[in-house]
């Protein structure tokens, strides 16, 4: 609806200035009040019932609910305070925060250009006083158009050096529009509200993420990253984690590391459930919200168990799965394709290099055991191919190709596998088949890593960097299109990370090395790379990889032909980008996962080739985590949380560098969800609902859009049960049919009006 749509707008911007600063929450509350304390809560020029309105908010903000003792009947002043503070009732202190920045907008559109709050260098204030606001004259009015109230000029208003406050409406100076920058979306070449952090010393900032460049090695954040290899790792919505593989000592490694794909900062979670036997030449795929891992080897034997983490609560599962499990093994090729995990392949001390035998598990049999902590209906089964059969291989990789599962290198008894005849299994008709490749075809190795990239049109590219064979390593990185032709990607100069010069500055120059037992996945058009073993031992560098767009062009889509329609009616409309990525905010420890299926089904006809990925918020313990992980206990609270996890995203991508390819910088269009649960009073009796609301922001065009799920009732046993968002509650693993359906309605009605 367009209100909401103006909402929101007003909220993303305030003023809509096209450069009023993007301020994140409680930050934005503590410098409003600030400015509120000083000027406005005392100012007699102002309406009674708004300063009333704004002191009860600040108290709920800072306070909570009302709990100071009732003032004395002869007090009116202090009884008016306290019947407003009151009205509140229990109004969460994060909505409070809201409401009282949303109200004191209304009153002082311009407040952020106060000089004390330092928001405004002093030169844009000297240009606005030697500019626009100077033209304005001297006969500014008073607030809300009092008359007798001082009016204060214009250019000393505005004035670096002076601490009076910028013009209240309805005398107030309109900042000039720019068409070109929409209002509540500034553009990504847009000065930072803060510098950009010094690079801690030995190692690539905590932002060498955001600088990757197309085409190039991007050397990441060392600190804190693990030094392993023959180890895992897969990326789940947009964090990268690495499992397992061996340390420098040699001695296994059990923890998991996280690297967030935001911030580019790595990090060591405390992982909840029984920990899985530690292992190396293991598989770890990803499913939904699961990291599914088979095998491995450790000691003198090898393993053919399936632990699974489930990334939503971090927390390890090993539910039982019926019937036998494929013999044990380890340096096995796996993937995930059709809804199913496909393994083949490997070796064991025992055996040695295993036949080419196939075994998928079925995964929504699995996912749902975990989530409901009871055993799977259905587990291994071994396929019955047809066709060839590739020969014993170990050490060679397995990419999901569409709807069949490619093997690339490997060795066996017989020798290192050709690159230039590689075996396709095709999981609908369980046959196997060879095809030729040609280009420029890599040479024969095993240890080496890949990776799918989805491109146009429902293609694809995969993408393979290292290995070696029995005479030398490889460093080089080669991709294979959907013609089957291989190109090798030379190495372009290492954008990246740490400044300075020297020798610091040459090692994060440098693209990765030849190496073997790296691991590597992909996510938002970009390759990551981690780990490995070269002359030097075990390494903790990583690497990222910009990959080149491209692909088929799809369908005109609805978006696409509005946007035609736009362009020939002469607006200024940036190219529209050939694949869209959006990037979903979620609540901490919610279904992030199943909330991005939701939006991926529903607004896929909107967009072209749409992905979308999920970003859970952050529970760091602080305000703003607190709030990302609390249950809206009101559709108002809702509305105010997802838009909070909203603003967030787009003030770290309105702070990224310019032309960069990062998960972030590549997104464009940035979402929330956030559900909420309430109680209402029907002829005495409380009943409990539950909805959604969801939003879209467009980085584009500025456009943005909110709206909500219809209500439902909740059932008396849900209703009893801890709500997710609270403390000690469990994460569930997937939405129930109902909300997903009402949720999946939702994004469908609000891409219409988009």
């Amino acid at each position: 609806a367009p209100t909401l749509c103006t909402t929101l707008n007003q909220h993303m911007r305030g003023s809509g200035a096209s450069d009023a600063p993007v301020l994140g929450f409680p930050e934005k509350f503590d410098l409003a009040l600030r400015y509120g304390e000083e000027l406005v809560h005392g100012n007699d020029a102002i309406d009674v019932s708004d300063r009333l309105l704004l002191d009860a908010l600040a108290k709920q903000a800072q306070h909570g609910a009302c709990n100071a003792p009732r003032p004395s009947l002869f007090d009116a002043e202090g009884r008016a305070r306290y019947s407003a503070w009151c009205q509140l009732g229990n109004t969460s202190k994060m909505e409070a925060m809201f409401m009282y920045t949303r109200a004191l907008e209304e009153l002082a559109p311009e407040w952020w250009r106060w000089p004390p709050l330092e928001l405004v260098p002093p030169a844009t204030n000297e240009a606005r006083a030697d500019g626009e606001c100077g033209e304005a004259g001297a006969d500014t009015a008073a607030p809300n158009g009092t008359a007798g109230a001082e009016a204060v000029p214009p250019a000393a208003a505005n004035h670096p050096n002076s601490t009076e406050p910028p013009p209240m409406p309805n005398g107030a100076v309109t900042p000039t529009a720019h068409p070109a920058h929409p209002a509540h979306v500034a553009p990504p070449s847009a000065t930072p509200l803060a510098s950009e952090p010094e690079p801690p010393p030995g190692g690539a900032p905590p932002s060498a993420l955001r600088r990757l460049t197309v085409g190039g090695w991007t050397r990441l954040a060392e600190q804190g990253a693990p030094a392993r290899y023959r180890h895992a790792c897969v990326v789940v919505g947009a964090r990268l984690l690495v499992y397992g593989g061996r340390a420098n000592s040699g001695r296994l490694a059990a923890s998991i590391c996280v690297l967030d794909l935001l911030s580019g900062v790595w990090s060591e979670p405390t992982i909840g459930g029984a920990a899985p036997e530690q292992r190396w030449g293991h598989t770890m795929c990803a499913y939904r919200g699961l990291a599914i891992v088979f095998g491995g080897h450790r000691g003198r034997g090898s393993l053919c168990d399936t632990p699974v983490l489930d990334t939503q609560s971090m927390a390890w599962a090993s539910p039982s799965l019926p019937g036998p499990p494929p013999p044990p093994r380890g340096t096995h090729a796996a993937a995930v394709c059709a809804d199913r995990l496909w393994v083949m392949g490997g070796d064991s001390p025992a055996a040695g290099a295993l036949q080419m035998d196939v075994w998928s598990l079925p995964l929504r049999g699995l996912a749902e055991a975990c989530s409901t902590r009871a055993d799977a209906a259905r587990g291994w089964e071994v396929a019955d191919t047809s066709g060839g059969v590739p020969p014993p291989c170990r050490d060679g990789t397995a990419c999901a190709c569409g709807p069949r599962v490619l093997l690339i290198g490997g060795a066996g008894p017989s020798g290192y596998a050709p690159m230039a005849s590689l075996w396709l299994l095709h999981v609908e008709e369980l046959s196997w088949s060879a095809v030729h490749t040609s280009g420029s075809v890599p040479r024969p190795r095993a240890g080496h890593c890949s990776a799918t990239v989805l491109t146009g049109a429902g293609g694809w590219r995969v993408y393979m960097f290292g290995g070696g064979n029995s005479a030398t390593g490889f460093d080089d990185l080669h991709v294979l299109d959907t013609s089957w032709r291989w190109s090798k990607l030379e190495r372009a100069e290492s954008g990246g990370g740490g400044g300075g010069g020297g020798e610091d500055s040459a090692r994060d120059e440098a693209p990765p090395g030849a190496c073997e037992g790296a691991a590597m996945a992909s996510s938002g058009g970009m390759l990551l790379l981690c780990g490995g073993y070269s002359s030097g031992g075990a390494t903790r560098a990583s690497f990222a990889w910009g990959c080149e767009g491209g692909g088929h062009a799809a369908a005109a889509s609805p978006r696409e032909l509005a946007y035609a329609e736009r362009r020939s009616s002469g607006a200024n409309e940036p190219p529209l980008p050939a694949r869209t990525l959006l990037l979903l905010s979620c609540p901490s420890g919610s279904p992030a996962q199943a909330y991005a299926q939701a939006a991926q089904a529903a607004l896929t006809h909107g967009f072209t080739e749409l992905q979308v990925v999920a970003v859970p918020a952050a529970g760091d313990g602080g305000p703003a985590g607190a709030a990302a992980a609390a249950s809206a206990t009101s559709q108002e609270q809702a509305l105010s949380m997802m838009l909070q996890r909203l603003e967030e995203l787009q003030l770290q991508w309105r702070n990224l560098d310019g032309g960069t390819t990062s998960l972030l910088s590549q997104a464009h269009v940035l979402g929330s969800v956030q559900p909420c649960r309430y109680t209402l009073m029907a002829a005495g009796t409380p009943r409990v609902f539950s909805a959604h609301w969801i939003g879209l922001l467009d980085l584009a065009s500025g456009r943005s859009a909110v709206a909500s799920t219809a209500a439902r009732e909740v059932a008396g046993a849900e209703r009893n049960t801890r709500a997710w968002g609270s403390a000690k509650a469990a994460a569930p693993a997937d939405l129930d049919v109902d909300s997903a359906l009402l949720l999946t309605q939702a994004w469908r009605s609000l891409i219409k009006s988009w």
